[in-house]
């Protein structure tokens, strides 16, 4: 029956005033369908829904005593279909659906994203949280196969079929744990596998682990200790221990040996090479059919990795040509052996010492434990040729040296007993000039020798020469007094392939002098000295100056002399014309009264000097030493230079370990003997100034890739 909207209306009203009121059922539909019998209220459309009502969070939680049951839609906050699940006096909200928070649908699965799903326990610690449930099974996949109802068991079975535990990557790759089932229980057994069970451990059903010796085995496999004979033996029973938990590997006539590895020459091993004389045995750890072994001597105590006659304690073979001993004599505790081969070209040694840190990482001073190095040589006691660090040379052919001490690219260096091109014997060479591809830098800023002292800057003996020295502004600069006791000589190239000597002249006082020539005009001429004289000359003391005419003449005199001229005028009021010169002599000023070291000037100083320093190659004999105190100079040996003077105990200067620091990075740092900071020192020589961004002499470590384990059947 169709009839109009507001007729249907009224008509529903009135039905659901009649039904509500009599408490009849219910249909709501457009085709007169009689409502369900199980319905109170039976809607029905193909093309429209049901509506709840709707209202806010707070209009829902205003409703006064909800029944249980009643359900609205929410239109804010987390939106939805919400019913009270709780009671009308405490009420209690559920969101209905698929909304957060809530297992969800896909299909005919459910899955949650929430949160953790607790079993047993309302704090779940994982996704999924299975608690204890004693006394009972915790958790049962398949057949319940255990009556054991303690702890947190976990069943895996079936009564009539196979029960597997899979662990992996993919069904190609992966570790499984099976049982095989039989009907026969002692036919069937768990199965511990990888890669597609073809590298089974079986373990039987009965009694469920493996014992040898024992019927009530305590592990999964169970060797029992027999008291008096070896727990297992494989070969030769070697050991005479008859208690513990011995197993023996041997043979009384042959070696023995345990393989773990791939193939015969792919394989690690440990082994006895026999021998019937016990000394010459050995046991051995090696790889590779045996070519990189770990020899321990059975006599002796030696051990040899790539050796198997160890020299030492510890004897490391690299090769034929490069061995290390540790614990070699007594003499020498470490030995370092290298015999360079000709093909593995230049920069070989014995030892590379390589220091390298992450940032800037400053020493504090020149002493032991202030100063970093890549090798370090302390020797505690100073006796008598005793030395921190030497090297020796044969010096058997040129440029080469006992040490060298160098810049890495070697634009400066300098040698200690070093061997010229020309086959001159140096006891230390030093350079800063050039070198190899000659310098990085266009400037000259190197020094090749520096020598500071607190009594002598330098102390150079000459059996036949002293000291030869050259340079293009000068060859020698003299900051301070100069003493001689000898003649200072020059020579003039004459232009006849010789050199003609002169003589520096001498004097009892500081003078200085100048010399020249001047004209009389009418008898007379006033002569101003040369302005660097006036400078020089002091005007405590008159200055002499003696005036010789040249033609003839009533002869002259000096009518005044000052420190800027004279005047001179002919004898006898002459009025000739004639050429006077003149040499004017005074004392320098600011040295009228000079004060000498009393000690040098002394007639036997040379005598002292000798006498103090000593040419140590020399070794009959000892020097008396040198030293100045309060004034003087004293022939003998500084009070504070005697042996052990102040000593620390050893235990107190033997390096400790530390642990390691995080270094330090300075930039721009002031050098507080200077004050000049890194922007005023040249470019050439700043700290970073043409260092390579690489250095190849480092040594790369080495990294061993390791090939994961083949499946079976592969290579």
């Amino acid at each position: 029956m169709k009839i109009s909207l507001l007729a249907g209306l009224f008509a529903l009203t009135v039905i659901l005033a009649f039904s509500f009121n009599v408490n009849a059922q219910v249909a709501v539909n457009t085709d007169g369908t009689a409502p369900d019998n199980s319905a109170m209220l039976d809607v029905k459309s193909f093309n429209k829904g049901f509506l709840a009502p709707r209202m806010t969070l707070a209009q829902r939680n205003a409703i006064a005593t909800p029944a249980t049951g009643l359900t609205i839609y929410q239109t804010d906050g987390i939106t939805g279909l919400y019913y009270n699940s709780g009671t009308p006096a405490v009420p209690s909200w559920f969101l209905v659906g698929n909304n957060a928070g809530q297992w969800l649908n896909s299909g005919s699965d459910i899955y949650y994203t929430g949160g953790k799903v607790g079993i047993g326990t309302s704090s779940p610690l994982a996704n999924l949280h299975v608690a204890e449930n004693s006394p009972a099974q915790t958790a049962i996949f398949g057949s319940q196969i255990t009556s054991w109802n303690t702890s947190t068991n976990v069943t895996i079975g079936d009564d009539n079929s196979f029960s597997i535990l899979y662990l992996g990557q993919s069904s190609s790759a992966q570790g499984l744990l099976y049982w095989y089932y039989n009907s026969i229980p002692a036919n069937a057994y768990l199965s511990l596998t990888s890669y597609l069970p073809t590298n089974p451990l079986i373990l039987q059903e009965s009694g469920g682990k493996v014992a040898i010796g024992n019927i009530v085995p305590a592990a999964m496999l169970h060797v029992n200790e027999i008291i008096g004979t070896p727990t297992a033996a494989f070969g030769t029973s070697i050991s005479p221990y008859t208690a513990n938990t011995n197993v023996a590997v041997g043979d009384d006539n042959a070696d023995s040996y345990l393989y773990i590895g791939q193939a015969p020459l792919n394989n690690g091993y440990i082994g006895w090479t026999y021998s019937a004389t016990p000394s010459a045995a050995h046991f051995g750890i090696g790889t590779y059919s045996g070519s990189n072994p770990l020899i321990l001597q059975e006599a002796g105590g030696n051990v040899g990795v790539g050796t198997f006659t160890p020299g030492s304690k510890l004897q490391v073979n690299f090769d034929a040509n490069g061995s290390n001993y540790l614990g070699y004599s007594t003499i020498y505790p470490n030995y370092t052996y290298h015999s360079e081969d000709l093909a593995n070209g230049d920069g070989q040694a014995a030892i590379f010492a390589y220091r390298n840190r992450v940032v800037q990482n400053d020493g504090s001073g020149y002493a032991a434990y202030s100063s970093n190095s890549a090798e370090k040589g302390y020797s505690f006691w100073g006796d008598l040729y005793s030395f921190g660090t030497s090297g020796f040379n044969f010096n058997d052919y040129s440029r080469c040296g006992g040490v060298l001490g160098a810049e890495q690219g070697g634009y400066y260096w300098g040698s200690l007993g070093y061997r010229s091109s020309s086959l001159i014997n140096y006891g230390g060479y030093f350079t800063s000039y050039s070198s190899g591809l000659g310098k990085s830098s266009q400037s000259n800023n190197g020094i090749g020798v520096g020598a500071w002292g607190d009594l002598m800057g330098a102390d150079i003996h000459g059996k036949v020469y002293g000291t030869y020295t050259e340079g293009e502004n000068y060859a020698m600069y003299a900051n301070g007094v100069v003493f001689k006791n000898n003649l200072d000589v020059h020579l003039q190239d004459n232009g006849t392939g010789t050199n003609t000597v002169m003589y520096t002249s001498v004097s009892t006082d500081v003078t200085v002098q100048t010399s020249g020539y001047a004209t009389l005009t009418d008898g007379k001429s006033s002569i101003d000295f040369d302005p660097a004289f006036t400078s020089a000359v002091s005007s405590e003391s008159p200055v002499v100056v003696t005036v010789t005419p040249t033609g003839n003449s009533n002869g002259v005199y000096l009518a005044e002399v000052s420190k800027k001229g004279f005047r001179v005028v002919e004898n006898n009021e002459g009025k000739s014309s004639v050429t006077v010169s003149y040499i004017a002599i005074g004392k320098r000023a600011g040295y009228e009264h000079p004060v000498l070291p009393k000690e040098v000037v002394e007639s036997n100083y040379t005598q002292n000097m000798t006498r103090g320093l000593h040419n140590d190659a020399d070794t009959k004999t000892n020097g008396e030493g040198l030293y100045y105190q309060g004034g003087k100079l004293i022939v003998g040996i500084d009070p504070s230079n005697n042996p052990g003077l102040n000593k620390p105990a050893e235990e107190t200067v033997l390096p400790k370990p530390s642990a390691p620091g995080t270094g330090k990075q300075v930039s721009g740092k002031v050098n507080p003997a200077n004050g000049l900071g890194m922007g005023n020192t040249p470019p050439s020589n700043r700290s970073f100034a043409n260092k390579p961004v690489n250095d190849l002499s480092k040594p790369s470590p080495a990294f061993v890739s390791v090939p994961a384990p083949a499946k079976p059947g592969q290579k």
